[in-house]
């Protein structure tokens, strides 16, 4: 296992994380793992944390008090086995790019003075493969629906090889059939890497998604058999109900608006 001591299987640690911005408390002793080839989802109200969770893992922020490991390393130092994919990319619809052009994007830190070689290309080219954009690798990019640019952002983030993968909300203003598409990949994705993903939408498949860690200032970790109606409740303060997928029912989740 790669940076892993062998008698630890967890790739990520928080122990007693405490995060804060002009000393408000944005997260406050957060302690938990991750290990190698999970998939978990980190759910919670706007707000609550989430996506200053990914930057801590990023070594972008430094926590307040506490430690982060990735792969037995201080986060900043391990920043080059991690990709990530932002809620949001701001790309010029207008500037004429393409595919394959976004994707090598994920190969700069391997380039030499911007020049990408013959692995980098192949590299780029079949993280669009699995994907399933390789055809469309030439076209340019604003020709693509918003589901195929998604997933174009996390073959990017793919294209720098990452162990562990941060999606920060990758379904977000995707067409249903988009994100039932983008939801499979992803799940097979994660029978080769640690994937953590940031989503608003409680429905998740059971079999396949591990854990949920719940995120509102202080953090829970659930195996999903354990997500009950109370415990979406109890964090987000309000009366939402669970749909679960994997019992064949399905209804729209209030919090979709």
């Amino acid at each position: 296992m790669t940076g892993l001591d062998k008698k630890d299987n967890n790739i990520l640690q928080f122990d007693n994380v405490t995060f804060s911005y002009n000393s408000t408390a944005v997260l406050e002793n957060v302690s938990f793992t991750l290990g190698q080839n999970e998939l978990a989802y980190i759910v919670g109200p706007n707000g609550g944390g989430k996506t200053t969770l990914l930057r801590l893992i990023l070594g972008l922020l430094q926590p307040s008090t506490g430690n982060i490991t990735v792969y037995g390393r201080p986060a900043h130092e391990a920043r080059s086995k991690v990709g990530y994919t932002p809620q949001h990319s701001h790309f010029d619809p207008h500037f004429p790019i393409s595919v394959l052009e976004i994707v090598l994007m994920g190969r700069l830190n391997s380039s030499f003075f911007g020049r990408y070689t013959k692995s980098d290309r192949k590299i780029a080219l079949n993280a669009l493969d699995e994907m399933g954009l390789l055809k469309s690798a030439e076209s340019p990019f604003a020709s693509l629906s918003g589901g195929q640019r998604q997933r174009v952002l996390i073959a990017r983030a793919l294209a720098s090889q990452p162990e562990l993968l941060l999606l920060d909300e990758p379904t977000a203003n995707v067409d249903i059939e988009g994100e039932e598409r983008l939801t499979e990949i992803i799940y097979n994705l994660s029978n080769k890497m640690t994937i953590l993903m940031v989503s608003h939408d409680l429905r998740f498949a059971a079999e396949s998604v591990h854990r949920v860690i719940c995120v509102n200032r202080h953090v829970a970790v659930h195996p999903t058999t354990e997500i009950t109606d109370e415990t979406i409740r109890s964090m987000y303060g309000e009366n939402i109900r669970l749909i679960r997928h994997d019992i064949g029912h399905s209804e729209r989740d209030p919090l979709d608006g």
